[in-house]
């Protein structure tokens, strides 16, 4: 998810099942599954207080031009009138689009919560109604993450894929950011698929990207789904302690820990492949690995079986004490 809209921590989307509440984490190492993180232009997971000044310079800007529509209103019509016209048909204009942001919003909360069905019925609602630019591409963009945890891998791919041909590296920041975290999926996804060339072809562009702490972890993904899918670890680097590292800091991101466990059994360390095997199970609560990545998954209850891990109930070290 892009720093495009956001106007709160803790927004509601109606639904049957009940409200969907939007938590937003405040940096990636604390983040926990069911949060979502938004990534700035840097490719660094936004805090609470950029967000906060990202929303106070929106409202300031919104201000500023419902003032100068006024003043030119009052200009043209030399009437109270006519400085109300203006910024009245402006601020609705607004509404309506913050109607649709809210909706967005709303199809973001069900995915963090979960609720992928609901997710993609109000996806399917919603890119029926009239939407600008940016709210297609970040509804596209979130139709990409939901095809893929429901397991319909095509229909994510072609989402991906058209939002990020529709973006680019050298657009707006908010385009630039949204394209990368759309080739970052497209290239996981064409690992998995079998389409390792087609996901090397993504790397130089992938190369270009801020070095923001988000999109450094997923240039580790990319490189190990690309090194899973051809079943060798030969072309990783030779120290993979700092990977290792980074997915400890968190408490998510077992997948990451999955891959890191199968390069170190590949590389014959098996002490590094035991430890990263039990740290991924607790990570793994919000991914649905067997659906998202099921040789992945495959491998991981295999490994599991063999080295008597539980895959329901590994326990880890806090969060705190991973930094070490």
């Amino acid at each position: 998810m892009t720093d495009t809209s956001e106007d709160s921590t803790a927004l509601v989307a109606p639904s049957p099942s009940g409200p969907a509440p939007l938590v937003i984490s405040s940096s990636l190492e604390s983040s926990v599954p069911g949060e979502l993180l938004l990534v700035g232009a840097s490719g660094q997971v936004m805090t609470r207080r950029e967000r906060i000044y990202y929303q106070l310079k929106r409202s300031m800007l919104l201000g500023a031009v419902a003032g100068m529509l006024a003043a030119y209103g009052s200009t043209i019509t030399h009437s109270l009138f006519g400085a109300l016209v203006a910024p009245v048909m402006f601020l609705l204009l607004i509404s309506f689009r913050l109607r649709n942001g809210a909706r967005i919003r709303g199809v973001a909360a069900l995915l963090g919560a979960q609720r992928d069905a609901e997710a993609m019925a109000e996806i399917d609602a919603l890119s029926r109604q009239r939407l600008d630019g940016r709210e297609r591409i970040a509804l596209d963009h979130m139709r990409g993450h939901v095809a893929w945890r429901l397991g319909r891998r095509q229909e994510a791919l072609a989402a991906f894929t058209k939002v990020a041909e529709r973006t680019g590296a050298r657009g707006q920041a908010w385009s630039r950011t949204i394209h990368y975290l759309c080739q970052f999926q497209r290239a996981q996804l064409l690992c998995i698929e079998g389409r390792v060339d087609e996901a090397r072809a993504i790397e130089p562009d992938l190369d270009r990207a801020p070095a923001g702490d988000y999109f450094r972890l997923q240039r580790h993904y990319v490189r190990l789904q690309i090194a899973f899918a051809s079943h060798t670890s030969g072309g990783m680097p030779g120290d993979l302690y700092d990977w290792a590292r980074s997915i400890l800091k968190t408490n998510r991101f077992g997948s990451g820990a999955v891959l890191l466990a199968w390069a170190f059994a590949d590389r014959g360390d098996e002490e590094m492949a035991d430890h990263m095997l039990r740290e991924a199970v607790p990570r793994l609560r919000d991914e649905r690995m067997a659906v998202m990545m099921p040789e992945l998954s495959a491998w991981f209850l295999e490994a599991c079986a063999r080295r008597g891990v539980n895959p329901e109930g590994a326990e880890a070290s806090d969060a705190s004490d991973r930094s070490g």
